[in-house]
């Protein structure tokens, strides 16, 4: 969570392979939902999930997608949710050739984040 926001984790893979990455890469986890093919096979349905949803048109307020692959940027799409690529090279290619319009290489530019948030926050709708 930060600038007003809520975090929540969203992934195709099964949820024990998802808490063994986070774990590894020490990313602090505890308290945040999470959603994952445990819950949902469809990646739509995983994200609905994820942000308690019922239907695809009852959503948040503003809520945002960041993903790193293709098929992401398609659920996103889908559920009408504004898209943040991340990636780099060939991968951010993949995420522009799928439509991407935004695409950053990592998530460790804060003020490049701030500065995306606060167009698709609250505020900015």
């Amino acid at each position: 969570a930060g600038m007003g926001w809520d975090s929540a984790m969203a992934t195709g893979g099964w949820r024990p392979s998802a808490e063994l990455k986070l774990r590894a890469a020490r990313v602090r986890f505890d308290g945040v939902p999470m959603s994952s093919a445990s819950d949902h096979v469809r990646r739509v349905d995983i994200i609905r999930h994820v942000l308690g949803l019922a239907t695809a048109d009852a959503r948040p307020a503003a809520a945002v997608y960041f993903g790193d692959r293709p098929w992401d940027f398609r659920a996103a799409t889908a559920l009408g949710m504004p898209f943040f690529g991340i990636g780099r090279g060939t991968a951010a290619d993949r995420l522009r050739g799928a439509g991407a319009t935004v695409v950053i290489d990592d998530l460790s530019d804060t003020a490049r984040l701030e500065e995306l948030l606060s167009a698709e926050g609250p505020a900015a709708r």
